[in-house]
């Protein structure tokens, strides 16, 4: 015998929508479904990671060593945690964690939408990154239309 599935609307799939990693084909949800993360990428559960393993808040296996990280994005327009306005020009701010017990420089480069972000006015591309510590780059932005948007951060070691 055929079992039935009732088709959900639009506003039920938002309602039932609860943050549930089962909901998503990547088997990872954080507000929303995204793609699984690299080794070196940062996480907050095992979930989050290709290898299934999000150990110090990275993605990361048996043998991966990993010097520079982004631990952090956030979009801020004057004050944190407020969706964004079309047309008001903010920061993206990018932390980077070194995991090293050696300081190392790191070269951030961050995109909105694709598009590449210049670096803020007064930062750098590439700093000095301490041993076991955090430092944070800053990129303006200017939202263009309203929506979802992606920020995607890469660190590289220099």
């Amino acid at each position: 015998m055929p079992q039935f599935i009732p088709q959900l609307k639009q506003r039920d799939l938002l309602r039932d929508f609860n943050n549930d990693d089962l909901q998503c084909d990547s088997s990872r949800c954080d507000s929303t479904c995204q793609a699984k993360l690299a080794d070196g990428q940062g996480c907050d559960e095992n979930s989050d990671c290709i290898n299934g393993d999000c150990s110090g808040g990275i993605c990361g296996g048996v043998g991966v060593t990993v010097d520079l990280a982004v631990v952090d994005i956030e979009a801020i327009q004057i004050i944190p945690d407020v969706d964004l306005v079309k047309g008001k020009t903010g920061i993206i701010k990018v932390t980077i964690t070194n995991y090293a017990d050696n300081s190392t420089s790191g070269l951030v480069n961050v995109t909105f939408d694709g598009f590449a972000l210049t670096i803020a006015n007064g930062d750098m591309h590439t700093k000095e990154i301490p041993a076991n510590q955090n430092i944070t780059f800053l990129f303006d932005f200017t939202p263009s239309s309203t929506g979802t948007k992606e920020i995607v951060a890469n660190v590289t070691v220099v």
